[in-house]
This record gives C-alpha cells, sequence and structure tokens, in this order.
C-alpha cells in the first residue's frame, strides 16, 4: 500500500512483501529465494493467456527469506525478541 501517494515505495516494504511472497511460493522450503517486483503499471496480462501468467515490462529481481514479518515485530522489535526467548 501507498496510502501517502509517494513517488517510490520504501524499500523495507519491498523487503518484506517479497518475504512474504517467497513464504507463500512453491519454494518455501529454500533458504532464499528471486522474487519478482514490478509496478502495477508495467504488469499485463496476455490476452488468452492462462490465469497467473503476466508479461512484465519493467521489473527487478529481490532475493529474501520465506518468512512472515508481523506487524507487531515491525512496531515493537524489541518486544518481540523478548517473546520469542520465553
Amino acid at each position: 500500500m501507498n496510502p501517502h501517494r509517494e513517488k517510490t515505495v520504501p524499500e523495507r516494504t519491498v523487503e518484506e512483501a517479497a518475504q512474504l511472497a517467497a513464504h507463500f511460493s512453491q519454494g518455501r522450503t529454500n533458504a532464499r529465494l528471486d522474487v519478482v517486483v514490478a509496478e502495477r503499471r508495467h504488469v499485463r496480462k496476455r490476452k488468452g493467456a492462462p490465469t497467473g501468467q503476466a508479461v512484465l515490462r519493467k521489473f527487478r529481481t529481490v532475493r529474501a527469506e520465506p518468512k512472515i514479518v508481523s506487524r507487531k515485530s515491525r512496531i515493537f522489535p524489541a518486544a518481540s525478541r523478548r517473546s520469542r526467548r520465553n
């Protein structure tokens, strides 16, 4: 999401989105995955193409570790580390 209509999305947001995408992909058992990141305006579906297949005009690749980042750990990083020790 980009509620403030910023020109660029923060890199941390891109990394966390890539981690989520990697977690829900078929390659989630790998240590790290390459995730393709593109702006919505650069993604198209070809007419007659199967579901899930898209054409990307401009994109970049991000290496991500498959995991879910909880909102609590983003807001209170010290609190989430303490709760894991208990």
